[in-house]
């Protein structure tokens, strides 16, 4: 949200900092039939760590990290509000890509390293 917001309006924008953020979601859900396969496995069962196959393969067979994995989603947000969060991921994707022909400016920002 805050790229989209920095893309439509570069003059309220100084600097961006992104922390865990994805360049596009149709990278990660690259069709439709996927996200809805996705929003159908977070439906199902969101709060029993249903995503973490997706997101963190290499610990599905550890019952300690999946029970965490799965209090991470319950107290992350609710079903719907994570289905909600996706689709939008979903359409700003497809926004973003009318905004290529604009005359939008980027500017990158380098900060000094804290120690």
């Amino acid at each position: 949200m805050s790229i989209l917001f920095a893309a439509m309006y570069p003059n309220r924008t100084s600097a961006l900092i992104m922390y865990g953020a994805f360049p596009k979601f149709n990278y990660w859900v690259p069709t439709t039939e996927a996200l809805e396969h996705l929003l159908t496995k977070i439906e199902q069962g969101w709060g029993a760590a249903a995503t973490l196959p997706m997101f963190a393969p290499s610990f599905v067979e550890d019952p300690q990290f999946r029970q965490w994995y799965a209090r991470f989603e319950r107290l992350g947000a609710s079903p719907g509000a994570v289905k909600a969060l996706m689709r939008m991921n979903s359409e700003m994707t497809r926004r973003a890509r009318s905004l290529r022909g604009s005359t939008t400016r980027y500017t990158r920002t380098y900060l000094p390293r804290c120690s």
